[in-house]
C-alpha cells in the first residue's frame, strides 16, 4: 500500500502527525511597541528617539541647553506657543478689566458731542467719572474745572484741547489730531465700538506675537557672542548657532513670567507696583536662566567640566606615562623584574652556621 510520506525504519516510533491549527495553543505575539525599551516609550505606546525627548521644554536650565543642539523649527514652536500664551493673558486681562470699561464709559455719554478743530465740545459738564473701577478710571472735563483723584492705576481724562493719561509716574498729555472732526457722543461711539472690537482683539494678539518674536530675535543676538565665550571659558560643548539657540530659548520662561504677573494683577492679586517690579526684573531673570543653561551644557569631549590642560604635567594617565628602564648594571635579561621573596629563618639557618667558625664543644 502506498503511503504519502517516507516509511520510518524498522523499529523506530511513528512519527507524530502535526496537530490541526485549531488544537495548537495560542502564542502570543508582542507589537512593536512593547519591545521597545521602557525608557524610549511615549506615553507607553509610541517610541520616541531620545533627541526628541530632549529639546521640547526650557522651563529648566537642562531643558534650556537641550536647545543647543535642536532644529530652529523646533525652538520655533516653542517660542509661537510661549508667545501665543502671553497674548490669551493680555487678551484676557483687556476683556476682563479695560473693555468692559470702556463700553460702560460710551454708554455714559450724551447724545451729542464732537472733536473739532482741536477742541471737544459737550454737553456734559459734570466732574464725576465716567466709569470708575481699580484699574481704569475715564473722565470728561471740557471745562477744565479739575476731577476728583480716583484710586484707579489708569486715569483717562478728556480736556477741552488734550487727551490727560495719569498714572503713578505722572501724567502724559495727547493733543486731538488736527484737520479731523471725531464724533464723540454716544450712538456713534457705541456703534464705532462694537464693529472694531473684535479687530482690536486679532491686533493685539498679532502685535504682542510680532513683538515678542522681534525682542527675542535682538536679545539672542546680542547674547550669543557672549554666550559662546562663556562655554568656551568653561569647558562646555556649544557652537555658534548652538548658543544662539540656547539665548533664545532661555529667554521664553521669562515672557512667561511676565504673562503670569498680568493675570495675577487681572485677578487683583497683586497691585500695579508689584506688576512693574515683574515687568522689571524679567529681563535679569533671563539672564540668570541663560547662564545656569549653559552650565547644564555637555562638557567638551575628554576633558572634565572646569578642567583645562595641566601646564606641569602630561595629559594621559600615570600607568601610561610609566615606562621600564634597563638597568645598565644588571644582566641581559630584558624580562619583566622579579623580586626574590625574603627567606625564611628556617632556611637560612644551615648557611649562618656553615659560616661560623667550629667551636671546641661543637658536636661533629
Amino acid at each position: 500500500m502506498a503511503t504519502d510520506g517516507p516509511t520510518p525504519p524498522h523499529g523506530a516510533p511513528p512519527t507524530p502527525e502535526p496537530a490541526p491549527a485549531s488544537a495548537r495553543p495560542f502564542v502570543s505575539v508582542p507589537s512593536p511597541a512593547e519591545n521597545v525599551p521602557p525608557r524610549r516609550r511615549f506615553l507607553g505606546l509610541l517610541p520616541v528617539p531620545h533627541w526628541r525627548l530632549g529639546a521640547w521644554q526650557p522651563f529648566t536650565w537642562r531643558g534650556a541647553a537641550a536647545f543647543s543642539t535642536a532644529r530652529f523649527s523646533r525652538l520655533f514652536v516653542v517660542q509661537l506657543l510661549a508667545a501665543l500664551v502671553v497674548a490669551g493673558a493680555l487678551v484676557w486681562f483687556l476683556d476682563h478689566t479695560w473693555f468692559p470699561t470702556i463700553h460702560e464709559a460710551v454708554r455714559q455719554l450724551p447724545d451729542t458731542g464732537r472733536i473739532e478743530s482741536q477742541q471737544l465740545s459737550t454737553p456734559r459738564t459734570s466732574p464725576e467719572p465716567l466709569v470708575e473701577n481699580r484699574w481704569l478710571a475715564l473722565f470728561v472735563d471740557a471745562e477744565e474745572a479739575g476731577t476728583p483723584t480716583p484710586g484707579s492705576d489708569l486715569r483717562i481724562e478728556f480736556k477741552k484741547r488734550r487727551v490727560d493719561l495719569c498714572s503713578l509716574p505722572g501724567c502724559f498729555s495727547v493733543p486731538y489730531p488736527a484737520g479731523y472732526v471725531l464724533e464723540f457722543n454716544r450712538p456713534e461711539l457705541e456703534s464705532w465700538w462694537e464693529a472694531a472690537e473684535p479687530a482690536v482683539y486679532v491686533g493685539t494678539v498679532l502685535l504682542t506675537v510680532a513683538f515678542l518674536f522681534v525682542t527675542w530675535c535682538a536679545l539672542a543676538t546680542v547674547c550669543c557672542p557672549w554666550v559662546r565665550l562663556l562655554a568656551f571659558f568653561k569647558d562646555r560643548s556649544l557652537t555658534l548657532g548652538g548658543s544662539w539657540r540656547v539665548s533664545a530659548a532661555a529667554l521664553v520662561p521669562a515672557a512667561l513670567f511676565v504673562a503670569l504677573a498680568v493675570v495675577l494683577y487681572g485677578l487683583g492679586l497683586i497691585d500695579l507696583i508689584r506688576l512693574a517690579t515683574a515687568w522689571a526684573i524679567h529681563l535679569p531673570l533671563g539672564v540668570v536662566w541663560l547662564f545656569m543653561a549653559v552650565l547644564r551644557l555637555p562638557a567638551v569631549a575628554g576633558r572634565a567640566p572646569g578642567g583645562g590642560r595641566n601646564p606641569f604635567g602630561h595629559d594621559e594617565p600615570a600607568v601610561a606615562r610609566k615606562r621600564k628602564r634597563r638597568n645598565p648594571f644588571g644582566g641581559a635579561s630584558a624580562g619583566p623584574r622579579t623580586v626574590d621573596p625574603a627567606p625564611s629563618p628556617v632556611a637560612s639557618a644551615p648557611a649562618l652556621q656553615s659560616r661560623k667558625p667550629r667551636g671546641p664543644f661543637d658536636p661533629a
